[in-house]
């Protein structure tokens, strides 16, 4: 008996100034909702893929209900914030009432990679 074990290769992320980033954790599908604009979007973190973030994303808004179809997507750095009030930029996590904060420069705060969909 051997190990069935599936191990997922690491994802490996190329940074702005060329340094790598490595992804040790699976990507997650998480909801963002943006208070200013009433509308919600879907943050796939840990990942660059753009083909396995919206396979994630369409799954997660099909969970919570929403017809529209995700037809947006920005790639970037995401730096998360523990407050609850977000400037008229930032989103608030679904999940744990942080503030996040889509960023081009991958090194200042920064929490990882993802891609976010919008409808």
């Amino acid at each position: 008996m051997g190990d069935t074990t599936v191990r997922q290769p690491r994802q490996r992320i190329t940074r702005a100034d060329g340094s790598v980033a490595v992804q040790t954790k699976r990507p997650r599908a998480d909801v963002l909702w943006y208070p200013r604009h009433r509308w919600a979007t879907v943050l796939v973190r840990r990942t660059h893929d753009v083909e396995l973030a919206r396979e994630l994303a369409e799954a997660r808004w099909a969970e919570i209900g929403e017809t529209a179809p995700l037809v947006h997507h920005r790639i970037g750095w995401w730096a998360t914030y523990a407050s609850s009030e977000p400037a008229p930029t930032d989103a608030a996590e679904d999940q744990h009432g942080r503030v996040v904060r889509w960023t081009r420069d991958d090194r200042e705060h920064a929490a990882g990679p993802g891609v976010e969909f919008r409808p």
